[in-house]
């Protein structure tokens, strides 16, 4: 039924923009160990990744809230993009995970000698 209301668009798994506020709102309430809460956060890493990223990210399992981090930071590398305000701030709410922590030093190195 949940999955019912948020598919606008047939035939594909993508959220209609003006139902992202109505995710974030529904994955507050659901409780993180039922199934229809683990589908429905596999499907938006898949599909709308940044809608997980403006979720509580203490409802993501660990190695999920490093997996969508890896997934917005290559889709904004790969497509030159820089991030607006807002999603520095959901992202900078990731800076706890030492894992996140790591992967921006990385990235940060990589890029040091990149320009050398």
């Amino acid at each position: 039924m949940i999955f019912i209301l948020l598919y606008v668009i047939k035939e594909t798994e993508i959220i209609k923009p003006s139902w992202y506020n109505t995710s974030i709102m529904l994955l507050s309430f659901m409780e993180t160990d039922k199934p229809v809460f683990q589908k429905l956060t596999r499907m938006l890493l898949s599909n709308n990744p940044k809608i997980l990223l403006k979720s509580e990210r203490f409802k993501l399992p660990n190695d999920m809230r490093y997996e969508l981090v890896h997934k917005l930071w290559d889709e904004w590398k790969e497509k030159f993009v820089y991030m607006d305000s807002s999603e520095i701030e959901d992202l900078a709410s990731f800076g706890s995970d030492v894992e996140f922590i790591n992967f921006c030093l990385q990235e940060a190195m990589d890029k040091i000698i990149q320009i050398q």
